[in-house]
């Protein structure tokens, strides 16, 4: 079986967000902005900087203001120290992806393989 490398990459994106519901992605050579433009993840939003974090902002804020956990994908086509801390919050509320990156190493619980990964939605904590 052939699988196609763009094809393994959506999977990967996927799994990013379904363990920590939001992905920040930094991109700042543009090496995957053709594939982002065909990034086809039914149901989940992606949102791209277009030169205008206060834009980016202003268009992700519903997102991540309702009481549900939020399930987005934002591309920056900068250097993650271009952005000033720009998206702070935002990373802080999921995770981040760049070229180049080493996923974190997993926790071990004694007795198992591995430790069980809390999903985005048991994760998230509404504020009132």
């Amino acid at each position: 079986m052939t699988i196609k490398v763009s094809d393994y990459f959506r999977s990967i994106i996927k799994r990013q967000v379904d363990d920590h519901c939001i992905v920040v992605w930094y991109d700042p050579e543009g090496h995957y902005q053709e594939f982002v433009k065909s990034l086809d993840l039914t149901g989940l939003p992606l949102e791209k900087y277009d030169g205008s974090f206060f834009a980016l902002r202003h268009r992700i804020d519903p997102v991540l203001s309702r009481s549900d956990p939020p399930r987005l994908i934002v591309y920056v086509s900068l250097d993650h120290a271009q952005t000033h801390h720009a998206l702070a919050e935002v990373e802080a509320a999921g995770t981040v992806i760049f070229p180049g990156a080493r996923p974190s190493p997993a926790v071990v619980i004694p007795g198992t393989r591995s430790s069980p990964k809390p999903r985005c939605e048991e994760k998230w904590v509404t504020t009132i």
